[in-house]
């Protein structure tokens, strides 16, 4: 079991504090086991690591509260489901040894796992390795299948109940509380009718609804703690516990590739066939799933690897009429049946974000944020954020909308459906952008210059990094956060996680954006009109610049395609990723577009001087595999 801080200070003796876990101290005998040491406690009970006297047997002995052993019909569904986890024996469930009542007390001994459990591995390394995130995944299911044939379903699969044992083998991975996790150890993972239903962070929709629910229910939380690994956080993370479960049964499926942008579109499928809202649509098994997501991470290596060793061919030209960095050809065919559908906005949109069900536009001589129905390509939501508002850029994260307000020099959070005043969070001079992390806001301030990191729980900056040159965009990736600097030509990497000082690359001309996929880093030169591709593990830029066009002003990247707002051609050029090379005509927006988006299938560009928004869709691409969701 993984070890918690003890809490001695919380801990009854045996009896006292109805509905409060009972509290057992080093040394006590309880039910023919010794107390050892306190694990964790939480509100269905306390766990320890106790010794069983008569077989001399170190173990995890997780003590049921009071309240609970007060409930008749939880100790008889408790009794019955201990029987059958204590019948599951795989090398991927925490064994069971015993379970049975003492003073009234019903308990459960199982073996004790040296290591942590899955959630404190994320918060302490972040993302994982995609290998091993597949293996860890692959782990679990075959767990979960076991467990599904004998008749048994978890319904609390999330990382606080997967332990990770290290040995010289590798890693192994453990499902832990088989057969009580209906009932979750969260006291405050409660419906309104007081059921414990699992956690809010990975609970299936059946089980929110009280509909009945079967082994499929463990493959849409596998799914979601498969998520988790990839992404760095908890899917719909940010949100209050209510609207997480409303975000369950109701909102887009979550894709990790907004937060980890080299993972290809196959994974976000994956996903979200696995968390898909009605079970029938879900895979049949644990193990399609895990299988499933293997095949698409290693699809993903793959592409890496072709693509590296290309670039490396290229440098040596031994192919470089293969991967020859290219500005667009006028003979080229035009992608066909390109279509792009303009949507009348503020005045001067200056920036995209896609939210859950709308895209959200900021508006900088409106001072206001409009959000777009993608479905009805109409304004279904206008917002007025107050007189003398400048926005420049707009994120969705976290349950709000967010806008960096220049004159203000401010972040505003915006819940745009509760109709509260926006809070403005001081963030100094002449912010210019925001990007969301997992867990922080991340906002670039020329006037500093600095790196801001913005807490959403208390609505506060919370730490700086300070930059030596102003920062004009930044983008978020694997725990890095990146940054370009216009006055300097550079490109700047911070470590997200351990806030050091910046690693910068001189890269000359007016770097002016930024966006990071297919393992580079993509900047913009406003002045030269080009792309530069740089290796985001090295900082070597890669190949020749890529000719865009006159003054490009936003750049997006997806599971294949990098795009690119050229704002004196009043276009959009494409990027083959992995090819590094212009793809396709220009495709004519408005006028001016000053950025660029994915989202709902289509690229969007918000057209500064024409007042509007351009959905790009390409429904019929060339012989390649689809751009999908925008990518």
């Amino acid at each position: 079991m993984s070890e918690e801080p003890p809490t001695r200070d919380a801990a009854t003796r045996p009896g006292e504090g109805a509905g409060e876990p009972r509290g057992l101290r080093p040394g006590d005998e309880f039910a023919g086991y010794r107390i050892e040491a306190e694990l964790g406690r939480g509100g269905m009970g306390v766990v320890y690591r106790a010794r069983h006297l008569a077989l001399d047997r170190e173990c995890a002995l997780k003590v049921i509260a009071a309240d609970l052993a007060a409930d008749e019909r939880f100790v008889e569904r408790f009794r019955r489901e201990a029987r059958l986890a204590a019948s599951i024996d795989h090398p991927n469930v925490v064994p069971v040894y015993d379970a049975g009542e003492e003073g009234g007390a019903p308990f459960i001994a199982m073996r004790l796992i040296p290591g942590e459990d899955l959630a404190a591995l994320v918060r302490r390394e972040g993302p994982l390795e995609l290998g091993r995130a597949g293996r860890i995944v692959r782990q679990l299911a075959a767990g979960l299948d076991a467990a599904h044939a004998r008749g048994l379903v978890h319904r609390d699969v999330k990382p606080h109940n997967v332990l990770i044992e290290r040995g010289p083998d590798g890693e192994r991975a453990y499902i832990t509380d088989f057969g009580i996790g209906r009932f979750s150890d969260a006291p405050t993972e409660l419906t309104s009718t007081g059921e414990f239903l699992g956690s809010p962070d990975y609970v299936a929709p059946e089980q929110i609804e009280g509909a009945s629910s079967d082994h499929r229910a463990d493959v849409y939380s596998l799914a979601a703690v498969a998520y988790c690994l990839l992404a760095g956080a908890e899917p719909f993370a940010g949100r209050s516990e209510a609207a997480k479960l409303v975000a369950h049964c109701k909102a887009e499926r979550p894709r990790p590739s907004r937060e980890r942008a080299q993972l290809p579109m196959a994974v976000d499928r994956v996903i979200a066939r696995g968390m898909a809202i009605h079970p029938a649509r879900r895979f049949g098994t644990a193990g399609e799933f895990a299988r499933a997501l293997e095949q698409a991470l290693a699809g993903h290596t793959r592409r890496q690897a072709i693509a590296g060793t290309a670039l490396i061919l290229a440098v040596l030209g031994a192919v470089a009429a293969a991967i020859i960095l290219t500005a667009p050809d006028p003979k080229q065919r035009p992608v066909p049946e390109v279509r792009v559908t303009p949507i009348r906005t503020g005045a001067g949109p200056v920036a995209l974000a896609r939210g859950d069900e709308r895209m959200w536009v900021a508006n900088r001589n409106g001072g206001s944020i409009t959000g777009i129905d993608p479905r009805r390509h109409r304004r279904d939501r206008s917002i007025e954020l107050g007189e003398g508002v400048r926005p420049v850029s707009i994120e969705v994260a976290f349950g709000s909308v967010w806008v960096a307000d220049r004159a203000g020099g401010a972040v505003l959070r915006v819940d745009a459906d509760e109709g509260r005043e926006p809070v403005a969070i001081p963030v100094g001079a002449e912010p210019s952008d925001l990007v969301a992390g997992p867990r922080n806001l991340w906002v670039a301030v020329e006037g500093e210059p600095a790196l801001l990191r913005v807490d959403p729980e208390a609505n506060a900056v919370d730490a700086t990094v300070r930059l030596d040159d102003p920062p004009n965009s930044v983008a978020y990736s694997d725990g890095y956060v990146w940054a370009v600097s216009p006055e300097a030509g550079t490109l700047a990497r911070v470590d997200a996680r351990a806030r050091g000082a910046a690693e910068v690359v001189e890269l000359g001309g007016r770097t002016n954006d930024v966006a990071i996929a297919h393992g580079m880093a993509w900047v913009t030169d406003n002045e030269a009109g080009t792309v530069r591709a740089v290796d985001a593990e090295t900082l070597a830029p890669v190949g020749k610049p890529i000719e865009v066009g006159a003054r490009p002003r936003g750049i997006a990247a997806g599971a294949r395609w990098v795009w690119v707002a050229v704002a004196g051609e009043d276009a959009v050029v494409r990027i083959d990723g992995p090819r590094a090379r212009v793809r396709g005509r220009p495709v004519r927006v408005g006028r001016e577009p000053a950025d660029v988006a994915l989202g709902f299938d289509s690229g969007w560009t918000a057209n500064f001087e024409a007042g509007t928004v351009s959905r790009i869709r390409f429904p019929n691409p060339p012989a390649r595999p689809p751009a999908g969701a925008g990518g």
